[in-house]
């Protein structure tokens, strides 16, 4: 099915008109030829407005013979039903479907809804008219429906220079998802229909009759051989494009759930920050102030931190003060995967995406924190012109630094391509951004070249970035019913009764994109309650930190307004993230060292001092404190490493601190205790030494009396000295036993 309403939103109360009534063209073709004629007359220009791409329209003009009922019993048979105002003659919307009674199988073709039209739920009775009508069909010809089929634009298969199609395809989708369609996993191709433009191969097959099981393929192949025939292929077992449809499909071919987004963000940010190491630089630039983000950055900070800047922001995307605001930037491609999986509850599912390639621009910024050596990284995306991203764009977003929850591995299946060249995932973004804007790279290893020196990308010894927390700020207009703002604002009064309602499924999508989740479906009504209850109180806006995600809500921004050609995203939001993302990440280094010193057993006392020394510092001297001014951003502060688990994790480090402390005690005691070892033994020798002569002088004069006494004398005193020598080792190796023993238990 195509469908000509690409802004219908399904299940919407209706118009402020007198209900619609359908009429059958099918039988009115029959009984009433003038008043089919007329109404066929009102749907062709709306079905010509809605279909302009050649290769999918057919001539109206053949569309009677297909509904006549002279047609053989066993040819594919055609109906058009059109939705009627009130007065019985003006046509607001139409769907046309066809029965193939050999395959048992229907197909919704169009459906197409009149411009002035749009918006109060007309699709979904036309959709279920169809559906009821294809049933009968079946029942006629003795057979149950085996199923219901329907075509859409692939959006990633049509022309980017014709954005409007592409839009177009999008909500088009989003409508059938809504009404319950399944992609079927194949690669259809639409032969050239009657006066056509040529074989469609930008289409995609879909289910309608809310089966999720897996459809039979034998049935799909003798539907598509039934079709293909219809459309005059000739010999459709041996035709390529159908041999290759079904090619790799086994006994059954997959029904996947589609994504229904409801929401249409095209003022959106997305900055999605990454932490790079690297060693504190003499370069100039590092230092230099930045003309965007100067003031601003400075405005922010306390008057005790307002010379003595402890980090400082660079525009990298825009370094030409004097360029007009957006004349530089990055065009960003993101390719999602066509199906992802994710775990819900135990359970795995999984769900197409309707439109897997996504233009974005991309502004690349930085904040520098050179007293520990650290750069965060902020590469903000934002929608093309006249694009947008829907809830399932951001929660995919999301994914790429904190999808753990779900286990979809997003951020190894996601790709970008950045002005044309491929990156791969995400971890190749900011490098290939960096690339691109300085032509230098940040990829090496420690010893080689970098943007700013020396440096190691990842903070952990990963080559590239993978961002580490993200930014989202949404600005849409608080009077608009199908704004986030006015849904958050209508369950905070109580005004969500219907909790299967549109409102309703806005507030669930809203909770996807707070939470990350893509099962948000199954999300209740109190649990949205708690899922959207804001971190900042304010009346102007929602702000929420969830896990490692800043979601900011407002109608208005004056700072993005200043920047959003520049930095992308508001610096009032980019630069209090920056703080804690840093301080995190000092936490992560600090963990990592003491969770490996505490952890081996023979680790060495220089070890123990420099791992206590890093942890030490980074908790104490490198820690950034609340350096903020105004009272919202020292709460974002706060609340992001009160709620993030920054602060209890700092507490915990204060106590391995304090482990590390003991370890070393008894290093240092251990030493002690072997240095007086040691000195004992030494003395003993001295002793042996200073009794040596006397006792040789002893022996010399019973030499000259009696040889025999002197000889014994000699031999006792080799025994004693060996004895004494021997004791002495022993005692030693006993008490390094005793301290090997002791360190054992302890750890």
């Amino acid at each position: 099915m195509n469908s000509g309403n690409p802004t219908e939103q399904a299940g919407q109360a209706g118009a402020e008109q007198a209900v619609p009534a359908l009429a059958s063209l099918r039988g009115l073709l029959r009984a009433d030829r003038a008043r089919f004629d007329r109404l066929m007359a009102g749907f062709v220009p709306i079905y010509d407005a809605a279909f302009p791409i050649a290769s999918e329209r057919e001539d109206p003009a053949e569309w009677p013979a297909r509904m006549s009922e002279a047609r053989p019993a066993n040819e594919p048979w055609m109906d058009l039903v059109v939705m009627v105002a009130g007065d019985g003659e003006a046509v607001l919307g139409g769907v046309a479907f066809e029965y193939y009674p050999q395959s048992r199988c229907g197909l919704l073709t169009y459906i197409a809804i009149d411009p002035a039209a749009r918006g109060h739920g007309l699709a979904r009775p036309l959709a279920e008219r169809a559906l009821a009508g294809l049933r009968d069909a079946a029942h006629a010809h003795g057979a149950a429906l085996a199923a219901a089929l329907a075509e859409a634009e692939r959006p990633e298969r049509l022309d980017p220079a014709d954005p409007d199609a592409v839009r177009t395809a999008r909500r088009r989708l989003a409508i059938l998802a809504r009404l319950g369609a399944r992609r079927l996993q194949v690669d259809y191709v639409q032969p050239e229909l009657p006066g056509g433009d040529g074989r469609a191969d930008h289409l995609m097959l879909l289910r309608l009759d809310h089966d999720a099981a897996p459809l039979d393929t034998a049935t799909l192949r003798a539907f598509l051989v039934e079709f293909y025939r219809a459309l005059g292929v000739a010999d459709p077992e041996n035709d390529r494009d159908l041999k290759a449809c079904l090619l790799e499909c086994g006994p059954d071919v997959p029904a996947v759930r589609l994504e229904a987004p409801l929401l249409e963000f095209a003022d959106a940010a997305v900055c999605l920050h990454g932490v790079s190491h690297e060693p504190r630089s003499a370069e100039p630039a590092l230092h230099r102030m930045c003309p965007i983000f100067g003031s601003m950055e400075g405005d922010l900070l306390s008057y005790a931190f307002q010379e003595s800047r402890p980090f400082l922001s660079h525009c990298i995307t825009h370094g030409d003060e004097d360029a007009p605001p957006d004349s530089v930037k990055l065009d960003i491609e993101i390719l999602f995967p066509t199906v992802l999986e994710y775990r819900s509850e135990g359970r795995r599912e999984a769900i197409a995406c309707g439109a897997p390639q996504r233009r974005v621009r991309g502004y690349l910024n930085r904040t520098r924190y050179e007293a520990a050596g650290r750069t965060v990284w902020h590469l903000t995306l934002r929608p093309a012109e006249g694009d947008w991203f829907d809830e399932y764009d951001l929660i995919k977003l999301i994914h790429l630094y904190d999808g753990v929850t779900e286990d979809t591995q997003l951020h190894r299946k996601i790709r970008f391509r950045v002005e044309g060249a491929e990156v791969g995932t995400v971890e190749g973004l900011v490098p290939a951004a960096v690339r691109q804007l300085v032509g230098v790279d940040i990829t090496g290893e420690v010893g080689g070249a970098g943007l700013d020196g020396p440096m190691r990308v990842g903070g952990s010894g990963h080559r590239g970035t993978r961002p580490v927390a993200g930014t989202i700020e949404l600005v849409e207009r608080a009077d608009d019913p199908r704004s986030l703002t006015a849904a958050i604002a209508a369950m905070r009064g109580g005004g969500v009764g219907d909790w299967n309602g549109r409102q309703a499924g806005l507030l669930r999508a809203a909770c996807g994109v707070v939470t990350g989740i893509f099962d948000f479906e199954e999300i209740d009504l109190a649990e949205a309650e708690d899922t959207l209850t804001a971190t900042l109180e304010r009346d102007d806006a929602f702000t929420r930190i969830h896990r490692r995600t800043l979601f900011h809500v407002t109608e208005a921004d004056r700072a993005l307004e200043a920047t959003v050609g520049t930095v992308g995203i508001s610096p009032y939001l980019l630069v209090p993230h920056a703080v804690i993302v840093l301080n995190e990440d000092l936490l992560r280094e600090a963990a990592a060292r003491a969770t490996e010193v505490l952890g081996d057993g023979k680790v060495r006392l220089p070890e123990l001092e420099t791992a206590r020394e890093l942890v030490d510092r980074n908790l104490k001297g490198l820690w950034l404190p609340n350096v903020f001014h105004y009272d919202t951003e020292r709460e974002l502060y706060r609340l992001g490493l009160s709620g993030r688990g920054a602060d209890d994790q700092r507490d915990a480090l204060k106590l391995r601190l304090e482990e590390i402390d003991s370890r070393l005690e008894d290093a240092w005691q251990h030493r002690r205790d072997m240095s007086q070892m040691i000195i004992a033994v030494l003395l003993a020798m001295v002793s042996l030494v200073q009794i040596y002569q006397p006792v040789v002088d002893t022996i010399d004069l019973f030499a000259d009396d009696s040889p025999e006494a002197s000889a014994a004398l000699w031999r006792g005193l080799k025994f004693a000295a060996f004895t004494f020598g021997f004791a002495a080792l022993m005692v030693l190796l006993w008490m390094l036993g005793i301290r090997r023993r002791k360190a054992g238990r302890e750890d």
